[in-house]
């Protein structure tokens, strides 16, 4: 072969072998941007669980609020000062 047909061969190689890693390249891209996409989708669903789990846990406390014990009360009555029995008959 001339000097010139070696040489045509092996831009034709490099640029074959550029081409290869450039797939390689865009298929690991690809890759990670469906990796990226299914952790965004997973956090989204852990989001929206644990938003639909406070709505109802602050919705339950709504309709049936906490009392506090007997010793709460005396504590608070004997600490702060404050009577949790009387603010609620002044209500």
């Amino acid at each position: 072969m001339d000097k010139d047909t070696e040489k045509l061969q092996t831009d034709l190689r490099f640029a074959a072998a550029f081409l290869k890693a450039h797939e390689e390249v865009k298929a690991n891209e690809a890759e990670r941007q469906k990796r990226i996409y299914e952790k965004a989708v997973i956090a989204a669903e852990n989001r929206r669980r644990k938003n639909e789990e406070e709505a109802a846990y602050f919705e339950n406390l709504r309709k049936h609020p906490i009392e506090p014990g007997e010793e709460i009360k005396e504590i608070l009555r004997k600490n702060c000062g404050i009577d949790l029995d009387k603010q609620k008959t002044e209500e």
